[in-house]
């Protein structure tokens, strides 16, 4: 009984000093604890008639509604809730506009455009299915996704900030970034940990960059670049926590503070850790909310307060992709030339499967071509044999013939489809031959072993010699005859004289050699 008692006593006890413990000890209240309801509602105030959120030019604007969509995945809010008077969705909108706002009146594409349209489509599964492949398209050498496109203000050559919202949108739609991507932004961060908008240092564009290269799995919080960006957030927090760009003399500019706190949050930052005197930048942020909803200081509007809804993300906008270990595959090609040597190449590609053409243009070698849009990519020359591009079959009969190499390595067949439309399979071989006999045959495995064969020699037969026609850099059937063609008669004098030559000099040396026994034989007698 008095253990009894003595138990019930200490229970009692615990129950007391619970009760006493402070509820947020107990249960840790998260930020996104906010009451956003009068933020929606002006936002939902502010949507036009065709679905779409107003720019700065109180119309509707893609750029703005993208922004949007990007707002209400952070914060967790369904954008179907937004219905216009003609019961149109931002999602709606997007989808009628967005070529307009991403190509220009060439149909050339603005990268970074297409980047943030992509990234806000993905979050709600209603991106286009070409929108991807679009801007993997304007991949050039040094990494950057870049184009010729212009439109009034838009420019579609590359700056940090296109470039971080292309690879953003790649991210978003689950599409692997090619890496030489995110080498080229990471090399174009400033001395002082930031990255460039196109006009200078810009605080927004560096927490974008942040964002999408995390994004990109290809980055961690500790890469150098990373570091060196929060080293610059860290230098120029203000003392109420948020930030703000140089132009701006306001306490605080909510959009610098949104993307920044997004980028804190992207990386597993404790903002805790990034309170001034107690205030973290969600509190910053937090006191720019108006009462009317809208969030800013100085400059209020949606655009404003859709970039200040990014501070308040639990989370990443996007798991970083996983690291994908890519497949490379490799096929071999054969290419016998006019002048009966072959060249051999290993080539290697990362998809399933390559088409013929891409796998010849893949090899290295120099290429004559010519497009139609009927029929596809037709091969003239290869390296500097055959013939060129504005006389594409000017040895006719012969031409570039393509074949495959069986399974067994023993025989060539002549293709029954073009290279455009053929495609090549991880250990076959293709080949290319000057006329209708077939490539010389040689195996998958010398092509693409670790000391790969790259050129055999031609072997002309006794009796088919080369023709003159098959031995020139390039064929042209002119339907003329040969000039320059030496006579036989002309080949006799040749003959004469070097006879005439071998004479004079054997007698030379036989009266030398006279010479030479008559002063010995003189010596003798002395």
């Amino acid at each position: 009984m008095q253990h009894f008692t003595k138990f019930l006593s200490f229970l009692l006890l615990l129950v007391f000093m619970t009760a006493l413990v402070p509820a947020g000890l107990v249960q840790a209240q998260t930020e996104t604890d906010i009451d956003f309801s009068k933020t929606i509602d002006y936002l939902e105030g502010q949507l036009q008639a065709d679905g779409g959120f107003p720019g700065l030019s109180e119309v509707s604007d893609p750029g703005t509604t993208a922004r949007a969509l990007l707002a209400f995945h952070a914060i967790g809010v369904d954008p179907q809730q937004f219905v216009s008077s003609e019961g149109l969705t931002p999602i709606d909108y997007l989808l009628e506009t967005y070529q307009g706002y991403i190509f220009d009146d060439n149909q050339l594409l603005f990268p970074g455009n297409a980047g943030l349209i992509l990234t806000a489509l993905s979050f709600f599964q209603s991106a286009p299915e070409d929108l991807s492949t679009y801007i993997l398209d304007t991949l050039q050498e040094d990494g950057s996704f870049s184009t010729e496109a212009a439109k009034d203000w838009n420019s579609g050559v590359v700056t940090d900030l296109s470039q971080a919202l292309a690879i953003l949108g790649l991210a978003a739609n689950g599409d692997p970034i090619p890496a030489a991507a995110v080498d080229y932004l990471i090399a174009k961060q400033l001395d002082d940990g930031t990255w460039d908008n196109g006009f200078g240092s810009d605080p927004d564009t560096t927490a974008l960059v942040v964002v999408s290269l995390l994004a990109s799995g290809q980055v961690d919080k500790e890469h150098a670049a990373i570091q060196a960006a929060f080293k610059y957030f860290k230098d120029t927090q203000f003392e109420n926590a948020g930030w703000q760009p140089m132009w701006d003399s306001s306490t605080i500019n909510v959009d610098t503070t949104g993307w920044i706190t997004l980028a804190l949050v992207s990386a597993g930052e404790e903002l805790a850790s990034w309170s001034v005197d107690n205030n973290s930048p969600r509190d910053a942020l937090q006191s720019a909310i108006q009462e009317d909803g809208s969030i800013g200081v100085g400059f209020v509007n949606v655009y404003s307060t859709v970039e200040a809804l990014l501070g308040f993300s639990q989370g990443a906008l996007i798991e970083p992709l996983a690291t994908e270990v890519m497949t490379v595959n490799k096929a071999g090609l054969a290419v016998t030339l006019p002048d009966g040597n072959t060249v051999l190449r290993c080539v290697e590609f990362t998809a399933e499967t390559i088409s013929g053409f891409d796998l010849l243009e893949s090899s290295g070698l120099s290429l004559e071509t010519v497009f139609d849009p009927a029929l596809g990519n037709a091969v003239c020359g290869i390296e500097d044999q055959g013939c060129e591009s504005n006389n594409c079959f000017c040895g006719m009969p012969n031409y570039w013939s393509y074949w495959h190499l069986d399974p067994e390595g023993e025989e060539w067949a002549y293709s029954q489809v073009g290279s455009n439309t053929y495609q090549v399979i991880s250990g076959s071989v293709d080949g290319w031959s000057w006329g209708d006999q077939p490539p010389v045959l040689v195996s998958f495995d010398e092509i693409c072993a670790v000391n790969p064969l790259l050129f055999l020699p031609a072997v002309v037969n006794e009796d088919q010699q080369p023709t003159s026609a098959v031995l020139l850099p390039l064929v042209e059937n002119t339907g003329e005859a040969e000039e320059g063609t030496p006579a036989p008669a002309e080949e006799a004098p040749a003959a004469e004289n070097n006879f005439s030559q071998y004479l004079v000099f054997g007698v030379i040396v036989l009266g030398l050699v006279v010479v030479l026994v008559l002063v010995l034989r003189e010596k003798r007698k002395i």
